[in-house]
């Protein structure tokens, strides 16, 4: 429903973009994405910044100015896709199962009952797709992690959950308070090669105390603090972590480093006054060619909103 779209940018056959070396590898595809329910044009950006501190999976992120017929477009994020060449990067093979969490997607036995057509709104499945296996071993996941208790699970995960990815995850996540990954925007992927599901957040125009609720819905623009330490536990392979007391002392622990380092005094002030700098500019220019829905704020306003929780 916003009048500015985000993009995804497909590149044609063979043909690779390295964003004039900004980017660690070519790509053929990249995200555009649009900030419409971002006034700040930054929390893609912190985010990011926080993924690069915190050594795990990250998704590259930095601002764009487009021209359309050498004319200003927009001011959006160059965001990477969470694709092939993302996975290639990392490491995973060319088997891997990756579904994208929807809607909904908490990983609960209840969504067994769902017809196939239903449970991949619910879990939009990206790779293999062409193979017809009715989602077998995700719902035997979801089986097992809405069986197993105790030692039986704890044992699952050591086997059968990249432990390391999911804390690290869990505690980026907890810092840039991201506030939808616990239904929806994350990938599940299981890499046959070792035997492991991982949880790979994605989508972070909603972080740093901006969350979805009646009746604004995204677009809304008070900001607050959420129950960060129990989040995401409603999703089930989430919670197999924050349940269990030797996985739960992993998370806080690397949630107390990254706080440490990334939110220790000055950082994000002095990071927000240089993207001020870089895109003020083009900001008050977009604000003009696509409006904003509720406050009329500045880019600078918006950041201040941003820091005051």
């Amino acid at each position: 429903s916003n009048p500015k779209k985000k993009w995804k940018v497909m590149l044609p056959a063979g043909h690779d973009w390295d964003a004039g070396g900004r980017i660690t590898s070519p790509v053929d595809q990249f995200d555009l994405l649009s900030a419409a329910t971002d006034k700040s044009y930054s929390r893609e950006l912190l985010t990011a910044d926080l993924q690069a501190v915190s050594g795990g999976y990250a998704q590259q992120a930095f601002p764009m100015r487009v021209e359309r017929n050498n004319a200003f477009f927009g001011l959006y994020m160059f965001g990477e896709s969470v694709d092939g060449d993302w996975r290639d990067d990392y490491g995973f093979s060319e088997d891997t199962l990756v579904y994208k969490g929807e809607l909904l997607a908490k990983l609960k036995s209840k969504d067994l009952a769902f017809g196939q057509a239903t449970f991949r709104k619910y879990y939009e499945r990206y790779t293999l797709s062409y193979i017809d296996d009715n989602d077998q071993q995700l719902r035997d996941l979801i089986t097992t992690l809405n069986t197993l208790e105790g030692d039986a699970l704890a044992a699952f995960a050591y086997q059968h959950i990249d432990v390391p990815q999911v804390v690290e995850a869990l505690a980026t996540m907890r810092v840039v308070q991201h506030s939808e990954w616990q239904h929806k925007n994350y990938f599940l992927m299981y890499d046959p090669q070792d035997e492991k599901w991982r949880l790979v957040p994605i989508d972070f125009d909603l972080n740093f105390g901006h969350w979805f609720h009646s009746p604004c819905a995204a677009r809304c623009d008070d900001t607050a603090v959420l129950n960060w330490p129990e989040y995401p536990g409603e999703n089930r392979l989430a919670r197999v972590l924050l349940k269990n007391e030797v996985f739960r002392a992993m998370v806080d622990r690397r949630t107390r480093t990254l706080a440490d380092a990334f939110l220790a005094p000055g950082v994000i002030e002095s990071r927000l006054e240089e993207l001020l700098a870089l895109m003020g500019p083009d900001a008050e220019i977009d604000r003009a060619a696509w409006g904003q829905v509720g406050e009329k704020q500045t880019m600078a306003k918006a950041q201040a909103i941003l820091l005051e929780k």
